[in-house]
């Protein structure tokens, strides 16, 4: 077996991202592309994965490290829990909790410089000063680590992006994935 550890644990300024420069320069904020991320998870309560309205800009989650009896695995996988953009908007609505999150933060971090929008921004700094290179794309994320950052030795990092390639192809959309691994 091989084992993972977590990398790019450090925010930079938005001279080394350049999401300012690829909104200027390509006029692009990610509409209508999936990010994903194989991570350990992500926080999807943060406004920084929500749209305008509250609902939610993370189209699935697919955790490989726990098992839901109310969220089985997604279509064509047999462990895991997945949670859909409707089970996360519904849990968004009634102010209820699901079992997935991110307890580590890495996950949440790295999706935040690919695709967050800026709206969790706070101490006085302005909504939406922060955002990253595709605020406007939708996410999908594979949590892959658990709570401390160790990386789940039944997870499967094939199976995560056949998972992704699949969502996206049924949606016919084009994605981008990040997995800050090493």
């Amino acid at each position: 077996a091989h084992g993972y550890n977590l990398s790019n644990e450090v925010s930079t300024g938005s001279l080394y991202v350049a999401s300012d420069l690829a909104h200027t320069t390509f006029g692009s904020r990610g509409a209508g592309a999936i990010v994903a991320v194989v991570d350990t998870g992500i926080q999807w309560t943060d406004r920084d994965f929500r749209n305008a309205d509250g609902t939610t800009r993370v189209i699935g989650i697919w955790d490989q490290t726990l098992s839901d009896p109310l969220h089985p695995p997604p279509a064509g996988f047999t462990f895991g829990a997945h949670y859909s953009k409707a089970d996360i908007d519904a849990a968004l609505a009634a102010g209820t909790m699901l079992l997935t999150g991110d307890g580590h933060g890495h996950g949440s971090h790295v999706a935040g410089r690919a695709a967050g929008n800026g709206l969790e921004t706070g101490n006085g700094v302005p909504a939406g000063t922060f955002a990253g290179v595709a605020p406007e794309a939708d996410i999908l994320v594979v949590r892959v680590f658990d709570g401390d950052g160790v990386f789940c030795g039944n997870c499967d990092l094939t199976a995560a992006v056949q998972f992704i390639d699949q969502t996206a192809g049924a949606l016919g959309r084009p994605w981008v994935g990040n997995m800050s691994l090493g």
